[in-house]
């Protein structure tokens, strides 16, 4: 399990600037598919719960809002947890479900409402990851880029550094995969 605050500058991309900068850096993405978790009452605008399958492993996400970012928990979790999420409500048992139970939000009536594949690729740039990704849902298609960083000042000039090499223009992005998937569903 991990936790840490995630400070992130997140920009998004048309299929043109996406397609250029794949090209260019002949890049190779990995496949991650996003189960979104909520009950009939969940905060959206201060939380943010999923499960993540990537590299044939899950890893169930908690993400809270603070000021510059969110506080995030990771914590791995086998298949049969997913499976028993997916199709059954039963939330694993964990550091997530405790800080969940401790902000006194029932983890009895959660459950996996939609899911979304993204093709992401990161990159190391200067002190900053830099992650870019085309997410399928439905049969809706975004680009995206994220920059994380410690620091969210940083994080904005090594995105608007990173785009500038190919002549992209930063167009911030404030809406989550999250509340983007929402809109859609």
């Amino acid at each position: 399990m991990a936790k840490n605050i995630e400070i992130e500058a997140k920009g998004l991309l048309d299929k043109d600037e996406y397609e250029l900068i794949f090209h260019r850096l002949n890049l190779k993405p990995y496949v991650q598919i996003n189960y979104y978790i909520k009950n009939d009452h969940f905060d959206f605008k201060q939380y943010g719960l999923r499960i993540r399958f990537k590299n044939n492993k899950y890893e169930l996400t908690l993400k809270d809002k603070i000021a510059d970012g969110y506080i995030e928990i990771n914590q791995m979790i086998n298949e049969q947890e997913f499976l028993d999420m997916k199709n059954k409500n039963l939330f694993p048992i964990g550091e997530v479900n405790s800080y969940l139970q401790n902000k006194s939000i029932s983890t009895n009536d959660l459950y996996i409402f939609a899911n979304a594949k993204t093709e992401r690729v990161d990159i190391h740039y200067h002190t900053s990851l830099i992650s870019i990704d085309k997410t399928i849902v439905l049969d809706h298609i975004d680009y995206e880029i994220e920059c994380e960083n410690t620091n969210i000042k940083k994080a904005k000039e090594d995105i608007i550094s990173f785009l500038d090499q190919f002549s992209i223009k930063y167009k911030e992005n404030k809406t989550s995969k999250l509340k983007r998937m929402l809109s859609l569903i």
